[in-house]
Protein backbone atom coordinates (compact mmCIF):
# COMPACT_ATOMS: atom_id res chain seq x y z
CA UNK A 1 0.00 0.00 0.00
CA UNK A 2 2.98 2.35 -0.24
CA UNK A 3 2.22 3.29 -3.47
CA UNK A 4 -0.91 4.53 -2.80
CA UNK A 5 1.11 7.50 -0.39
CA UNK A 6 3.43 7.56 -2.65
CA UNK A 7 0.97 8.76 -5.50
CA UNK A 8 -1.56 10.86 -3.52
CA UNK A 9 1.41 13.36 -2.79
CA UNK A 10 2.53 14.33 -6.65
CA UNK A 11 -1.30 14.25 -6.80
CA UNK A 12 -2.27 16.48 -4.23
CA UNK A 13 0.59 19.23 -4.84
CA UNK A 14 -0.80 19.41 -8.49
CA UNK A 15 -3.96 20.04 -7.37
CA UNK A 16 -2.99 22.70 -4.35
CA UNK A 17 -1.21 24.69 -7.38
CA UNK A 18 -4.03 24.01 -9.77
CA UNK A 19 -6.83 25.73 -7.60
CA UNK A 20 -4.59 28.70 -6.58
CA UNK A 21 -2.94 28.04 -3.03
CA UNK A 22 0.80 28.43 -3.98
CA UNK A 23 3.28 25.67 -4.58
CA UNK A 24 3.55 23.24 -1.34
CA UNK A 25 6.75 23.53 0.00
CA UNK A 26 5.74 19.76 2.05
CA UNK A 27 3.20 17.53 1.56
CA UNK A 28 2.46 14.92 3.59
CA UNK A 29 -0.22 11.71 2.70
CA UNK A 30 -0.81 9.51 6.28
CA UNK A 31 -2.79 6.30 6.34
CA UNK A 32 -5.92 6.44 8.08
CA UNK A 33 -7.42 3.47 10.03
CA UNK A 34 -9.43 0.95 7.70
CA UNK A 35 -9.00 2.40 4.18
CA UNK A 36 -6.42 1.53 2.62
CA UNK A 37 -6.95 3.86 -0.22
CA UNK A 38 -7.99 6.99 1.79
CA UNK A 39 -5.19 9.44 3.19
CA UNK A 40 -5.10 11.99 5.22
CA UNK A 41 -3.41 15.24 3.65
CA UNK A 42 -1.37 17.88 5.47
CA UNK A 43 0.72 20.55 3.53
CA UNK A 44 2.44 23.56 4.20
CA UNK A 45 2.92 26.26 2.02
CA UNK A 46 3.98 30.08 2.34
CA UNK A 47 1.15 31.14 4.74
CA UNK A 48 0.71 28.19 6.63
CA UNK A 49 -0.55 24.66 7.11
CA UNK A 50 -3.62 23.35 5.02
CA UNK A 51 -5.53 20.19 5.46
CA UNK A 52 -7.32 18.00 3.79
CA UNK A 53 -8.29 13.87 2.28
CA UNK A 54 -7.09 11.96 -0.20
CA UNK A 55 -9.00 9.18 -2.00
CA UNK A 56 -8.25 6.62 -4.88
CA UNK A 57 -11.98 4.69 -5.15
CA UNK A 58 -14.26 5.92 -7.04
CA UNK A 59 -12.11 7.95 -8.57
CA UNK A 60 -8.85 9.99 -7.64
CA UNK A 61 -10.26 13.31 -5.44
CA UNK A 62 -8.74 15.78 -3.38
CA UNK A 63 -10.79 17.21 -0.54
CA UNK A 64 -9.21 20.87 1.36
CA UNK A 65 -10.68 22.16 4.13
CA UNK A 66 -11.17 25.50 3.82
CA UNK A 67 -8.47 27.98 5.23
CA UNK A 68 -5.01 27.96 6.09
CA UNK A 69 -3.56 27.48 10.07
CA UNK A 70 -0.47 29.85 10.44
CA UNK A 71 2.33 28.17 12.19
CA UNK A 72 3.53 31.50 14.05
CA UNK A 73 7.09 30.15 14.39
CA UNK A 74 8.72 33.62 13.93
CA UNK A 75 7.00 34.81 16.70
CA UNK A 76 10.22 35.46 19.43
CA UNK A 77 7.64 34.07 22.13
CA UNK A 78 8.49 30.63 20.27
CA UNK A 79 12.56 30.87 21.26
CA UNK A 80 11.75 31.95 24.59
CA UNK A 81 9.80 29.27 25.47
CA UNK A 82 12.51 27.10 23.52
CA UNK A 83 14.99 28.51 25.86
CA UNK A 84 12.74 28.57 29.65
CA UNK A 85 11.06 24.69 28.90
CA UNK A 86 13.47 22.07 27.84
CA UNK A 87 10.23 20.13 27.22
CA UNK A 88 9.40 22.76 24.32
CA UNK A 89 12.65 22.45 23.24
CA UNK A 90 12.95 18.83 22.93
CA UNK A 91 9.31 18.90 21.12
CA UNK A 92 10.48 21.51 18.74
CA UNK A 93 13.65 19.04 17.90
CA UNK A 94 11.31 16.49 17.59
CA UNK A 95 8.36 18.14 15.52
CA UNK A 96 8.50 17.62 11.72
CA UNK A 97 5.28 20.09 11.47
CA UNK A 98 6.11 22.39 14.00
CA UNK A 99 2.96 25.29 14.74
CA UNK A 100 2.35 27.36 17.85
CA UNK A 101 -0.62 28.75 19.64
CA UNK A 102 0.48 31.97 21.69
CA UNK A 103 -2.19 33.51 24.24
CA UNK A 104 -1.35 36.64 26.75
CA UNK A 105 -3.23 35.72 30.50
CA UNK A 106 -3.02 37.20 33.14
CA UNK A 107 0.13 35.67 34.36
CA UNK A 108 2.69 36.72 31.28
CA UNK A 109 2.02 34.73 27.46
CA UNK A 110 1.13 30.98 26.93
CA UNK A 111 2.58 29.31 24.44
CA UNK A 112 1.34 25.75 22.82
CA UNK A 113 3.68 24.17 20.10
CA UNK A 114 2.25 21.42 18.82
CA UNK A 115 2.81 18.85 15.16
CA UNK A 116 0.18 19.26 12.62
CA UNK A 117 0.78 15.28 12.07
CA UNK A 118 -1.05 15.19 15.35
CA UNK A 119 -4.01 17.83 15.43
CA UNK A 120 -5.08 21.16 13.04
CA UNK A 121 -4.48 23.34 16.29
CA UNK A 122 -1.67 23.46 18.40
CA UNK A 123 -3.13 21.82 21.68
CA UNK A 124 -5.05 19.42 19.49
CA UNK A 125 -4.05 15.98 19.65
CA UNK A 126 -2.07 13.75 21.40
CA UNK A 127 1.31 15.61 21.50
CA UNK A 128 2.27 19.53 22.29
CA UNK A 129 4.18 21.43 24.83
CA UNK A 130 3.37 24.83 26.68
CA UNK A 131 5.15 27.45 28.60
CA UNK A 132 4.52 30.33 30.15
CA UNK A 133 6.46 33.50 29.76
CA UNK A 134 6.71 35.91 32.24
CA UNK A 135 5.15 34.50 34.94
CA UNK A 136 5.59 32.74 38.39
CA UNK A 137 6.39 29.06 36.99
CA UNK A 138 5.63 26.36 34.45
CA UNK A 139 2.00 25.97 32.12
CA UNK A 140 1.34 22.68 33.87
CA UNK A 141 1.11 20.09 30.58
CA UNK A 142 -1.26 17.50 29.74
CA UNK A 143 0.52 14.90 31.30
CA UNK A 144 0.68 16.20 34.83
CA UNK A 145 -3.21 17.09 34.69
CA UNK A 146 -3.75 12.96 33.92
CA UNK A 147 -4.12 13.67 29.93
CA UNK A 148 -1.75 12.10 27.33
CA UNK A 149 1.78 12.59 27.68
CA UNK A 150 2.46 15.86 26.38
CA UNK A 151 6.05 14.48 24.06
CA UNK A 152 7.03 10.96 23.17
CA UNK A 153 9.75 11.45 25.19
CA UNK A 154 7.47 12.01 28.43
Amino acid sequence: MGAVGRGAVPYAAREIVDRGLGQPMRVLASPVPIDPFRRRILFEIEKGYGFGEFRWFPAQRLTLQAGLVATRMDDPAIASAAGQEKQVADFLNWARYPFASIRRVADGTEVVVGDARYGQQPGDGRFSARALLGGTGPVPSRARRGREPASPRE
